[in-house]
């Protein structure tokens, strides 16, 4: 899992697919690294007072609910561009998904607007479990192809995991050999 995320404390909804390790008004809060372990996750930068927003959230929650249905590793977690907390959490609570949410108040949502550059909004950047980043475009992706766009992510994903795979043996053979020419 993305170790920024690791220790990061989330907001779930009492509802969600996620469970809670204690209740908050209308809310529970889970440790990244309980709920987003080996699985692919889009964070989603988006406010209340964002037209587009408001436009893509219905298609987002329809996507995200056909993918827990099929248990996919994929999760979600709304990172709010609100202006207010009151803002958005209420933002949160009616229009979104059964998904995680960033607290308002947490640092590291300065430091994920930073960096995957965050200029715009709605923004849905997708990260795979090892931290690196899937797309930036995933809201387009979810808007062209829907429910698929996730088979091309979790495709990246393993040609990913595949790569880093070789990379680690390259390294174990390399090693290997200069091991057998000091002793030989």
């Amino acid at each position: 899992m993305a170790e920024f995320l690791k220790d990061a404390v989330l907001l779930t909804k009492k509802n969600s697919a996620v469970e809670t390790e204690e209740e908050l008004t209308n809310c529970g809060t889970a440790k990244g690294e309980t709920v987003l372990e080996g699985k692919v996750v889009a964070l989603f930068f988006s406010a209340a007072w964002c037209p587009p927003c408001q436009h893509f959230i219905p298609v987002l929650r329809d996507v995200y609910k056909e993918l827990i249905e099929r248990h996919s590793d994929f999760e979600i977690i709304f990172v709010s561009m609100d202006k207010s907390e009151d803002e958005m959490m209420d933002y949160y609570r009616e229009k979104h998904g059964n998904w995680l949410a960033l607290p308002y108040e947490d640092p590291l949502k300065d430091a994920l607007v930073e960096k995957y550059n965050i200029s715009i909004i709605p923004k849905l950047v997708v990260i795979g479990p090892d931290g690196e980043m899937i797309t930036s475009k995933g809201r387009k992706d979810i808007q062209d192809k829907g429910l698929i766009s996730f088979r091309g992510w979790h495709s990246a994903m393993m040609a990913a995991a595949k790569k880093a795979d070789q990379h680690q043996q390259l390294l174990e053979q390399q090693e290997a050999a200069a091991d057998d020419e000091e002793k030989g």
